[in-house]
């Protein structure tokens, strides 16, 4: 199934290249092994065209990109980070944080 922006570069949101062939790749600044690749919310919520940062090595590196901010320079201030120690607690307020975003 092709999402609604095939074609779109996840590192910078352009057209006309790849995630692969991007100039503006930048490694994830968590784990430093992937690379932070920007998507945009689809689902119909509030929060629907709203852009967000994650990790391509699934460090679990997430962040908002802020409004006005391109994905490649992005200076939010809501981040998420989920290391080994997280308690199931916490992952569940963190679930429904989510989910109350998402709808």
């Amino acid at each position: 199934m092709t999402g609604r922006k095939a074609g779109v570069c996840h590192s910078c949101r352009s057209k006309g290249h790849f995630f692969a062939e991007c100039s503006n790749k930048r490694h994830c600044p968590w784990c430093k092994h992937g690379f932070v690749k920007c998507f945009e919310v689809e689902r119909e919520t509030k929060k629907k065209g709203k852009l967000f940062n994650c990790c391509s090595a699934k460090c679990r590196y997430w962040e908002w990109v802020d409004k006005g901010e391109s994905c490649s320079k992005s200076s939010s201030t809501v981040t998420v980070n989920l290391n080994n120690s997280t308690t199931t607690e916490e992952l569940q307020q963190i679930n429904r944080t989510f989910q109350s975003w998402f709808g």
